[in-house]
């Protein structure tokens, strides 16, 4: 029969801890605290996910209309605008000297879509 062997790291114990610089062992309330956080935090996680996915899609349901904003009662419920920003091409700058970074400044194409009542 095979055995397998898993090196486990050995954390400190808190009173080991609290002799190491810069360790303090975490109050019930820190503890409580971190714990909240993260819960919110896979929340976050998950309800920005679903944002992303209403905002693409709006994008794609407003292209499939040919149209830039879908309204209720007069009102924009989701809107789609395209806009062009500078950025410097920061490839070339790499090759080049900094001095020269605004001879590598490059028009941007950008869609933005806007969602809410």
């Amino acid at each position: 029969m095979a055995s397998l062997t898993v090196n486990i790291p050995i954390l400190p114990s808190e009173a080991e801890a609290a002799a190491l610089e810069g360790f303090q062992p975490a109050t019930k309330e820190q503890i409580a605290r971190a714990k909240r956080y993260d819960t919110l935090q896979a929340r976050k996680d998950a309800l920005e996910a679903e944002l992303k996915e209403i905002r693409e899609t709006f994008r794609l349901e407003l292209f499939d209309a040919d149209a830039k904003v879908f309204t209720r009662n007069g009102k924009a419920i989701a809107r789609v605008s395209t806009f062009t920003t500078q950025r410097i091409d920061s490839r070339s700058l790499r090759e080049e000297l900094p001095e020269v970074a605004a001879k590598y400044t490059v028009d941007a194409i950008q869609t933005r879509v806007t969602v809410g009542l």
